[in-house]
């Protein structure tokens, strides 16, 4: 197993409660929807830890921000620094539209892989949120199903 698995189950990430199941569930999963699409490395170890130091709806604090060099050394710079964004943005979509690139594409990845994750494990598997579509690429986005008018424009 990778350092930076184990590392989570170290940290008690297997044991703290996040949508009815452990954190590590959920951070492995929100990993497997990005790495799964082809994201870029950084973008699937920043989906891998994104909620590592809390977020405002996640309140449970795996770690603090004064251990940020450590989660830096496992995943890299880069990473690490969406996963900080990510922990302490309040009103994440609007804000996150509002960055600049690359840093507002990247985080709408995560978060789109983060809340399909929760809602595929909630039992709503066709959960999608069209706002996200243009931040995406196009192997995330899940086939809308085809009207009588659609004329073969990409979704």
């Amino acid at each position: 197993m990778e350092k930076k698995f184990e590392f989570l189950i170290e940290q008690g990430t297997d044991n703290t409660r996040h949508s009815g199941r452990s954190l590590y569930n959920h951070l492995t999963g929100v990993y497997s929807k990005l790495y799964g699409w082809g994201c870029h490395p950084i973008i699937c170890d920043g989906g891998l830890f994104h909620s590592i130091y809390g977020t405002e709806y996640f309140k449970p604090k795996t770690l603090s921000l004064e251990d940020r060099d450590i989660v830096r050394d496992l995943i890299g710079y880069e990473a690490e620094h969406l996963v900080y964004l990510f922990c302490t943005t309040l009103n994440r979509f609007p804000s996150f539209q509002a960055m600049e690139e690359p840093y507002r594409q990247m985080l709408m990845q995560i978060e789109y892989a983060n809340l399909q994750e929760q809602h595929n494990v909630a039992g709503d598997d066709a959960w999608d949120d069209r706002s996200f579509h243009p931040y995406l690429k196009k192997n995330m986005i899940p086939e809308s199903p085809r009207l009588d008018f659609y004329n073969g424009r990409d979704l």
